[in-house]
């Protein structure tokens, strides 16, 4: 299928059957938008698949005063210290072990130049690392997010059981 331009006012999503080929929209304002229609398929399907079928979670609302009474409460600043235990000690380690590499490979050149297997020096393999350590603190993130989310659940259920209270 090949890719024709269309009136100025047409908006089109365009599924091509080859996936390789890439997808031009034209809108009004917009010029042209370039996609690879592989990804214009995926997110095709993901709008069509869970945009109609998730429901809609409920938001807490809060005025000022409600706002102000759950900041000062106990149970939300253990949520933000249990927050903080977490995040700040893995952000500075992070930090050390990215800045780590510039700093070996110009200060301890003969170290990191030290083949390991054929031309793969230790430089080239601490390079590789961080891609291996920012995942696992990202999975590590992703294991304390969920206590945190039920903190803070637990919180909002706390705010909307002490607003149906009073």
């Amino acid at each position: 299928m090949g890719l024709s331009p269309l009136s100025r006012n047409e908006a089109i999503t365009d599924i091509a059957p080859i996936l390789d080929q890439p997808v031009i929209a034209f809108r009004s304002n917009i010029r042209a938008v370039t996609l690879d229609s592989r990804e214009a398929f995926q997110a095709f399907l993901y709008q069509e698949t869970f945009m109609n079928v998730l429901p809609q979670q409920q938001r807490y609302e809060a005025d000022q005063i409600e706002w102000d009474r759950v900041a000062a409460s106990k149970e939300f600043n253990d949520l933000m210290a249990t927050k903080k235990v977490f995040i700040i000690p893995a952000f500075v380690f992070f930090l050390v072990y990215y800045f780590a590499l510039p700093v070996l490979v110009g200060y301890a050149p003969q170290f990191m130049s030290t083949k390991v297997v054929g031309n793969v020096n230790l430089a080239y393999l601490f390079a590789l690392s961080q891609f291996f350590m920012a995942w696992t603190i990202a999975w590590l993130y992703v294991k304390a997010a969920d206590d945190f989310d039920k903190l803070a659940k637990d919180i909002i259920e706390k705010a909307e059981n002490q607003r149906k209270g009073a």
